[in-house]
């Protein structure tokens, strides 16, 4: 890539956008020890688990008081660019 077209290509990518959070729907993580990060969120951070548990490849765990899961535990090999999260955003 030529100097004009990077830096044509840096100037676009500062384009600031404004972008209001609506909400966050769920944070999802892969662990290496589904038994290990359950037990953790659940009896440290006080989540309830409403899908999966200990011996599960899938969980997910929302606040006492919540309806919806806020986080979500997806077992297997550590990824190191791996995770997702969803926004509900307005603009």
């Amino acid at each position: 890539m030529s100097r004009e077209k990077f830096g044509l290509w840096q100037r676009r990518r500062r384009r600031e956008v404004q972008v209001n959070v609506e909400r966050l729907s769920a944070v999802t993580l892969r662990v290496a020890n589904m038994g290990a990060s359950v037990r953790f969120y659940r009896d440290v951070l006080g989540l309830e688990i409403i899908y999966g548990g200990e011996e599960a490849y899938f969980s997910s765990l929302r606040m006492k008081d919540g309806k919806d899961p806020i986080l979500n535990l997806e077992q297997g090999k550590p990824a190191t660019e791996w995770g997702r999260l969803i926004f509900y955003v307005w603009t």
